[in-house]
Formats: C-alpha cells, sequence, structure tokens
C-alpha cells in the first residue's frame, strides 16, 4: 500500500487499486461529471478525502482532507445511522480510532504493526456495511408495493441458504440488517438487488458488478432518495449527498472484493 498518513486511506488506496474501471469511473464522475475517463488509484483516493473535507479544515491538514473513515463516519452521519460512535470512543484499551488510524499517532506506535491494521479495517468494514443497511432500509421505506415484493423474493430465496437461515421468520426490515452485518456477497447481492428494483428492474446475476454504478442512478439528482433530510448544509462544507454516494460506492466495491478474496482461499 502507498505511503500515507492515514492507514484508513491505504485500504481505500488498496480498494481503487484492485477495483473494476467501472467503479472507479462511477466515483470519478460523482466528483466531476462528465468525465469519461476514470482517475488513477492514488489520485482519486486522494481527491475523494479532500472533496469531502471542510474547505477551512483541509487548510489545517495540509490539503490533504479527511481519513477515509471519517469520509464513512461523515456519510453514516448524514444518513442518521443509529448507535453512531465517535472516533475518538476507545476501541481497543485507551486507543481510539483517530489514535489507530494516524501513522505518526505516539500513542499508537507501542501496538503490534499487524494488530493496528487490522483494528482500522475492522472499524472501516463496519461502517461501510452499515451505511449500506440504512440506504437498502430507506430504498425498502420509498419502495412501492412492487418494488418491494422483488425484495422480499430475493430475502425470501436467501433465507433457504445455509447462510440465510437467521432470516427466518424476521421482518423486512430486520432482515435486511442481519444481511448488512453478514457482509461480502450477502451485503453486496441484496444492495444489487434493491437498486435494481428501485431503477432499472431485476438485473441477472451477470450485471450485479454494475451495482456501484446503479448507486449514481439511485442517489443522483434525479434519483428517488431526497438527501435535503441528511444533514445541514455548513460554509465550507462538502455536499452531503455527494459525499453519501462516494461513501456507498466505495463501500459496495470494497464488499465485493472482500467476497472476492474469501473465494479465492
Amino acid at each position: 500500500m502507498p505511503d500515507t498518513i492515514y492507514l484508513s486511506n491505504a485500504i481505500l488506496s488498496e480498494v481503487l487499486e484492485r477495483c473494476m474501471p467501472e467503479e472507479r469511473l462511477a466515483l470519478t464522475q460523482i466528483l466531476h461529471e462528465g468525465m469519461n475517463q476514470a482517475m488513477g488509484p492514488i489520485k482519486l483516493q486522494e481527491k475523494i478525502c479532500v472533496f469531502a473535507g471542510h474547505s477551512f479544515g483541509n487548510l489545517f491538514r495540509g490539503g490533504k482532507g479527511l481519513s477515509y473513515a471519517e469520509v464513512l463516519h461523515d456519510a453514516a452521519g448524514h444518513l442518521k445511522v443509529e448507535q453512531l460512535k465517535s472516533m475518538y470512543s476507545p476501541i481497543h484499551g485507551e486507543l481510539c480510532l483517530e489514535h489507530l488510524d494516524r501513522c505518526t499517532s505516539v500513542k499508537a506506535k507501542p501496538l503490534e504493526p499487524n494488530l493496528r491494521l487490522e483494528l482500522v479495517y475492522r472499524y472501516v468494514d463496519d461502517l461501510e456495511r452499515r451505511i449500506l443497511t440504512k440506504l437498502m432500509a430507506v430504498a425498502y421505506e420509498k419502495a412501492t408495493p412492487a418494488q418491494r415484493a422483488v425484495v422480499d423474493g430475493k430475502l425470501a430465496e436467501f433465507a433457504k441458504s445455509p447462510e440465510g437461515k437467521r432470516l427466518a421468520g424476521l421482518s423486512t426490515s430486520a432482515a435486511l440488517l442481519v444481511v448488512g452485518n453478514l457482509g461480502g456477497f450477502a451485503t453486496y447481492t441484496l444492495m444489487s438487488t434493491v437498486l435494481s428494483a428501485l431503477s432499472l428492474g431485476t438485473l441477472g446475476f451477470g450485471a450485479y458488478t454494475l451495482a456501484s454504478s446503479l448507486l449514481s442512478v439511485v442517489l443522483g439528482p434525479a434519483g428517488w432518495l431526497s438527501l435535503a433530510a441528511y444533514g445541514a448544509f455548513k460554509l465550507g462544507s462538502a455536499n452531503a449527498g455527494q459525499v453519501i454516494r462516494i461513501a456507498a460506492t466505495c463501500a459496495m466495491t470494497s464488499q465485493r472484493l472482500l467476497e472476492h478474496r474469501k473465494r479465492r482461499r
């Protein structure tokens, strides 16, 4: 992973390095509408983190912007994700995410490097899954009866599998939460189904890799999700809707890659 002042930025850089060109292009177009060529992974990671930061705050960060963990945390805050913990809450002894994530942190230096990276990765993964789970819940709430039927059918199908046994007898909202907690392929494919039902109709399995691009359709200006209710705009702040789109697209891509790694073991 490239040199960085934040471990979570290195995690994002690796995701962008390994993802499909279509996924990088979807992120590039959120930042720069109309571009038809995807940015490179390192440049895209830097642009995402600078864009999501407060313009005044970025000055004090040397123009580096937020960490990827902060981008996800802000998006989760805009979406009103429940029980969202502060990045300054202890997660390993007295160490909080801010200590663990910042490479120059003196407090975290005694910690074994692999454990430190694992703790940051778990924090990032948890936020990614919680953002996608919230979006699925909001999507289902706003869906038409016909669209809900598509999602209900997919959940019923998944409940018959060994991985989906925990869904039996649950309401749709509770089942979506369970799937979100499973992460990886389960979260990614169900999110793809939800997006497909709300935008372009039911897609076959071969098209599930386009889910990140579908996020741009569903969360875009003409999409079904009104972002006005998610976070007040402040002078110098990034556009809340675009921060959510960026975070959700990164999260979808990350969950796809996570499952891909598991299947190759």
